[in-house]
């Protein structure tokens, strides 16, 4: 966390360990690559300049001391949370978003370029030439005949835009095969997750009765969908200490109930599980009661100790006696998990696909000094079930005239399609407009149907996960 006041300018920046991925990248977004002696000093590089809110670290494994700047640091002007489609899998890469008050609290008018992590606000508008006041609101007159705002300010439009200069204002456009308003750009053909240019997922809707409610969830799991702490956490505990257990223990003070993730060491107590012994048989275990999807694992190493786990592997069982391990798809072989390289970073790694269970064994593989660690689990109670991919587009032209209602004869309505009685299905529907349902009452006989839907409430963003909204109908 960064809150520093130089140059004459305040500055704030949360990098909060949710947003730290391993072996993961953003791409397209770098606006500056630098060399840096830690990751540390990647993050302060970050806060000094005011248009990167993520970054990328590669760290030099042939490096062992950090007197001199040999890992890289690649700076970003993006964060995973509108641009999923732009993390890619990279091993050698560590990914560290910021919060971006941009990305949801933005009132910046006018063309003008949204700033992270300034003010109270968390974020200032810095207005485009003509412009000025808190969020460059007011226009004033000047004289330039010839200024060309995408000449003088670059990087005013995404990188898969072209900027146009107009009279006193300057216009960003998508590239072919992008979609987006011109500062922010997904790729149409790679991403089946389209962002909207109020920030809102493609909508899925699970109509029930018409007229009635409707079930929202996003299009596919995103990073932050079904990414709820599960409680190992110190501070929670949602977890209780009976849930916890471990092949062995060095003593008293380095029990399995210290392996939760922030624990500190205190009087006698160890900052963190150690193991008996350093062998491939060793394993911290969480017992979660019920079946749960699993998405997410968070590490860290001993806490006040040069202690950690540098790589797993996990196991999973529905009743805590016949245990599988973990494998990608197509692998015939256990998948092995990067884990930390000091006592006290966070590592998150994601769990792709999910895994549904009610016992999680971690089993490192290869350790710093002896196996001592702390960990969280991260996932949510429901399934991520495949029938989200699974979903009917609903798009023809005559659906006003496909259904009839018994009530109401020659009106139609979609009630013909599953109520709560039958299987759910998912359907995505198209029209004119392309899949963004309106926020506004619409009023009858309008968008080519009797009754109109429209969303009771704001869209759903990725970082609000799964949710539920209710759909109202004009009548």
């Amino acid at each position: 966390y960064f809150n520093l006041y130089t140059l004459g300018r305040e500055r704030a920046m949360l990098f909060p360990d949710y947003y730290f991925f391993a072996e993961r990248r953003l791409v397209n977004h770098t606006i500056e690559t630098r060399k840096v002696k830690n990751l540390d000093d990647c993050e302060l590089l970050c806060y000094l300049n005011d248009n990167c809110v993520s970054l990328n670290f590669k760290k030099d494994p042939g490096i062992i001391s950090n007197s001199f700047p040999s890992h890289i640091c690649e700076l970003n002007n993006a964060t995973h949370l509108k641009h999923d489609s732009d993390l890619t899998n990279d091993a050698f890469f560590y990914y560290r978003g910021s919060k971006n008050s941009c990305d949801r609290f933005s009132l910046c008018q006018n063309n003008a370029t949204c700033l992270s992590g300034f003010t109270i606000k968390g974020y200032r508008c810095l207005c485009p030439p003509g412009f000025d006041g808190e969020h460059c609101e007011n226009v004033f007159c000047f004289v330039h005949t010839h200024f060309d705002e995408c000449e003088t300010y670059p990087g005013l439009c995404h990188v898969n835009a072209t900027c146009v200069n107009t009279r006193g204002s300057y216009v960003c456009t998508c590239k072919p095969r992008y979609t987006g308003d011109g500062r922010n750009c997904t790729d149409t053909v790679n991403s089946l997750v389209t962002q909207m240019q109020d920030h809102a997922n493609i909508i899925e809707l699970f109509l029930e009765l018409c007229m009635r409610y409707v079930g929202i969830n996003s299009l596919i799991p995103t990073l932050t969908a079904c990414l709820a702490p599960l409680g190992m956490d110190n501070k929670s505990k949602v977890i209780k200490d009976a849930q916890i257990s471990a092949s062995s223990e060095w003593d008293g003070n380095h029990a399995a109930i210290q392996g939760r993730l922030n624990f500190l060491a205190h009087q006698r107590k160890k900052g963190g599980w150690s193991a008996k012994n350093n062998n491939l048989n060793q394993w911290i275990q969480v017992d979660l009661l019920t079946k749960t999807t699993v998405t997410h694992m968070a590490t860290q190493g001993r806490n006040a100790d040069n202690q950690w786990v540098k790589k797993y592997r996990i196991q999973y069982s529905d009743d805590g006696v016949n245990f599988s391990f973990y494998q990608t798809p197509g692998q015939n072989f256990p998948k092995e998990f990067i884990a930390n390289q000091d006592s006290n970073t966070v590592v998150l790694q994601q769990i792709h696909p999910s895994m549904k269970a009610r016992y999680i064994r971690l089993l490192p593989t290869k350790w710093h000094n002896h196996i001592s660690m702390r960990m969280e689990l991260y996932g949510c109670k429901g399934t991520i079930g495949k029938s989200l991919k699974n979903y009917k587009i609903l798009n023809e032209n005559d659906r006003k005239n496909s259904y009839s209602t018994p009530t109401n004869g020659p009106e139609s309505c979609d009630d013909q399609l599953p109520t709560e009685s039958d299987p759910a299905e998912w359907y995505r529907l198209m029209g004119d407009a392309g899949t963004k349902m309106p926020t506004k009452r619409v009023d009858a006989y309008h968008c080519s149907t009797i009754w109109s839907g429209w969303l009771d409430g704001t869209h759903p963003t990725m970082e609000d996960g799964e949710v539920y909204r209710k759909i109202c109908f004009s009548d």
